[in-house]
């Protein structure tokens, strides 16, 4: 399959072609942005105000949206590599929405304890930087002492000892969650392609510098000359599973509030990301 090469010499026919590709594919997530933003007051008119699920769920949810914003605006501006390192925020955030909607009361409680756990750490790394200014802007005594009890409330859902921030809410990887998902719809492995395809170096370092460069980026020849481009095999690569996982996100979503209406339009939007799927791959 062409998303596993990694072409380090593409000529100029096959660079026009490519971008042709993406051209096609900006088109079709222009179409999928304007049904998403018809239809979010449709979703948000249908969730119980009253439960805490659906108001974490929303927020999430709008968060992605916001990230599918950005990766489109990147891949528009040729910015591939950039986009295909912002596909993990969208991926992580995809499952973690999953996982919180099927999970029991006690881990997504431990989710809102950790968001509070995080917001008591936040305050205290800005406090440490000596400048008085910091502290007058953003935290007065009031707040602070807010922070800190709801910090030691937070706490006592993980047992820790005072200072301590657990690093997730659940004890499940991302690999295992992809792996729960993948088995919820049907088996194919989808999600755990994707994994290994993003998580394919395990720095972080790396992953932003080498493998971004290496991924990101094509040696074309032109005019006898071969000189670095961006690569638009992977923007196309990016546009391919941003769109899938956004538009599967917001199916999850209006099952989960039963608006039929809006599922079948997202239903017919990612069969759309198929059939252009397959004209790249096949």
């Amino acid at each position: 399959m062409m998303f596993w090469k990694s072409p380090e010499a593409i000529n100029e026919e096959q660079l026009k072609s490519t971008k042709d590709m993406i051209d096609k594919w900006l088109i079709l997530i222009d179409k999928i942005r304007e049904n998403l933003l018809q239809n979010s007051t449709i979703l948000e008119n249908n969730k119980d105000y009253a439960n805490q699920r659906h108001i974490i769920l929303s927020e999430l949810s709008m968060a992605q949206f916001f990230t599918f914003s950005s990766i489109s605006t990147l891949i528009s501006n040729a910015h591939y590599s950039d986009a295909f390192t912002l596909l993990r925020v969208l991926y992580e955030g995809h499952l973690h929405l999953w996982n919180l909607w099927n999970c029991d009361d006690e881990e997504f409680q431990k989710y809102l304890a950790l968001v509070v756990m995080h917001e008591w750490g936040v305050a205290n790394e800005v406090l440490s930087i000596k400048d008085t200014i910091l502290k007058e802007e953003y935290y007065s005594n009031e707040r602070l002492k807010t922070l800190k009890h709801r910090y030691d409330e937070a706490r006592l859902l993980f047992n820790c000892r005072e200072g301590k921030i657990p690093k997730n809410y659940t004890t499940k990887t991302i690999l295992k969650l992809a792996q729960e998902v993948d088995e919820s719809e049907g088996g194919k492995p989808f999600r755990q392609l994707m994994h290994s395809r993003l998580y394919s170096s395990g720095s972080e370092y790396v992953h932003r510098s080498f493998y971004g460069l290496r991924e990101g980026y094509a040696v074309v020849e032109h005019n006898g000359k071969h000189v670095l481009f961006p690569n638009p095999r992977r923007g196309i690569e990016t546009c391919w599973w941003a769109t899938s996982i956004e538009l599967d996100t917001v199916i999850w979503q209006s099952t989960f509030l039963g608006v039929e209406d809006v599922t079948k339009i997202m239903k017919e939007l990612r069969n759309e990301v198929r059939e252009l799927a397959k004209e790249w791959l096949l």
